[in-house]
């Protein structure tokens, strides 16, 4: 289950408006991964996260992201929906998830 962070409308689902904190997607609704990796990443028209993991919410702290290693960071990156980490450097990474974490 995902929770909204940010308003947006949903141009996939008919101009759908979703407020923060509703849960997406709504029922009726089947969504793939790729769009849940574009919503809760920066692939989308904003920019920026859009939906989180509803039992992600504070699951990291800023000090746990900067006391990871690499191929952690990476793989939470992915998880995360964050495209290129394999190519960035650890502090990218970093920087990365603590914005798309909301950190």
């Amino acid at each position: 289950m995902y929770r909204v962070i940010r308003h947006f409308t949903d141009l996939q689902d008919n101009g759908y408006s979703y407020l923060e904190g509703d849960i997406y997607p709504r029922d009726g609704l089947s969504v793939t991964k790729e769009r849940i990796t574009e919503l809760s990443g920066k692939s989308n028209k904003q920019k920026r996260p859009l939906i989180q993991k509803e039992k992600e919410k504070n699951r990291y702290t800023r000090t746990d992201i900067n006391r990871m290693p690499v191929d952690k960071l990476r793989e939470l990156a992915g998880e995360t929906g964050i495209s290129g980490a394999e190519s960035m450097t650890g502090a990218d990474i970093k920087k990365a998830l603590i914005d798309a974490l909301g950190l």
